[in-house]
């Protein structure tokens, strides 16, 4: 199947490119020692891409995929319901915006999910094949009802859990999951008016070895100039395992954001997520988090400051972690051509960090992208670089960026992981 993405790849590239609209080639080349390349074809009709990568062990890995408008494969991605059975939780917020559909990413280099999807009617019906991590899973979906009102999407997934996940010891790793077939029935209405949007989403789960279970979860999406509020409310039943066949840990559960983002003056934000956790006796206990930002736009200058908190509400009782997660600042200026900012961060038992970015011209044939970043997350300091730059040249245009990190600790005989170096050079070449 690769090699024949490979050979379609080539062909449209010699026979089509006018009625194309770009082509692109990269190659990077990390700490590691692994070396990728990727080639994009984009067009009108159809986008193929294909990515080669070469590790240390001189082992060699080819991932490719296809979109077409009614025809998918590759490393499928999800939206809307098809995402929100995966990962029911409450923290989901945008999942309520999202109309369903899977799409290939071309850009993949993982072949953790890879899998057929062929949709029909804007997809408004569709039917997927995909392998997953440790599961086989067919899924059909379909919207009966779409207008400027009312959404109604019902989806189905049945599939086959190949590995039993056990683990013996007394605090087990991962959750337990029985190996078998499975089946997941769900569905979601929403109804719009203009600035809101509400939504209510059933999931019911089951198997050969699966007791039946039930999720269900409301959702409500405010926008109207500068405002925005977003909240979702999740209640689950103890046996009831989402498409990955994974219990969850926060079966009553609710979450909001507010963002209050004028184009000048006061900027707000706050964050808040909590629920009732499932311990491993018969035992529940409440958890919560949250984050809060304040700041100011005066035209060209913005300032702000953001702090992460692990408790807000929850008892004071548990003193081995810091309540206090992170607190953030940060100060930019945009003028004309040029942005400066300086942000910094510091997490208790953790550390700083202090970032130098900026970015010239702000527009135009040529653009270069620097920062540096130093941090201490122990008793040593740190220090990361990175030079991204862009270069048009009629329709081509050509990307760079290096990125050398941890200096001062994994540098002392060359970079040992990928996160400690990347080079990356990038040539796309539009045709229209």
């Amino acid at each position: 199947i690769m090699n024949g993405f490979i050979k379609a790849f080539l062909l449209l590239v010699i026979l089509y490119p006018i009625s194309g609209k770009s082509i692109e080639f990269s190659m990077k080349l990390d700490g590691s020692r692994q070396f990728s390349s990727t080639m994009l074809y984009s067009g009108s009709v159809l986008s193929i891409g294909t990515n080669c990568s070469f590790s240390r062990d001189q082992s060699f890995q080819l991932v490719a995929g296809l979109n077409a408008p009614i025809f998918s494969i590759g490393h499928l991605g999800d939206s809307g319901l098809a995402a929100e059975v995966r990962n029911p939780e409450a923290g989901g917020l945008s999942r309520l915006q999202e109309r369903t559909f899977f799409r290939a990413d071309l850009r993949s280099e993982s072949l953790s999910r890879i899998g057929i999807a062929l949709m029909f009617w804007d997809a408004r019906t569709g039917v997927v094949w995909e392998r997953r991590e440790e599961i086989d899973a067919g899924i059909i979906w379909v919207v009966p009802i779409s207008n400027e009102t009312w959404n109604l999407e019902l989806l189905g997934e049945a599939g086959l859990f190949r590995n039993r996940i056990n683990d013996e010891s007394w605090y087990p790793d991962y959750p337990w999951r029985p190996e078998g077939a499975f089946t997941l029935i769900s569905g979601r209405l929403r109804h719009f008016k203009p600035g809101e949007t509400r939504g209510i989403t059933g999931i019911l789960s089951g198997g050969i070895h699966l007791k039946p279970g039930w999720f269900s979860a409301l959702s409500y999406v405010y926008s109207s100039g500068p405002w925005r509020l977003r909240s979702r409310g999740v209640y689950s039943s103890e046996y009831f395992r989402n498409a990955d066949g994974e219990s969850l840990d926060i079966p009553l559960e609710i979450s909001f954001d507010c963002r209050y983002r004028p184009v000048k003056g006061l900027q707000l934000t706050l964050d808040y997520q909590s629920g009732v956790k499932k311990l491993h006796t018969e035992s529940r206990s409440f958890s919560d988090e949250g984050s809060a930002a304040i700041g100011w736009r005066f035209g060209e200058v913005q300032i702000s400051i953001e702090s992460d908190w692990r408790r807000i509400f929850e008892g004071k009782d548990i003193v081995e972690i810091p309540a206090c997660k992170r607190i953030k600042g940060r100060i930019i200026w945009d003028h004309n051509f040029l942005h400066l900012g300086v942000l910094g961060g510091l997490e208790p038992r953790e550390g700083w960090t202090l970032r130098f970015e900026g970015a010239f011209p702000s527009h135009g044939a040529w653009l270069l992208e620097p920062y540096l970043e130093l941090h201490n997350p122990g008793n040593i300091m740190l220090i990361d670089v990175r030079l991204k730059g862009r270069w048009d040249i009629g329709r081509n245009r050509l990307i760079f960026s290096v990125f050398a990190g941890d200096f001062g600790r994994d540098w002392d005989a060359g970079p040992k992981t990928k996160g400690d170096f990347e080079v990356e050079i990038r040539w796309i070449r539009k045709f229209k």
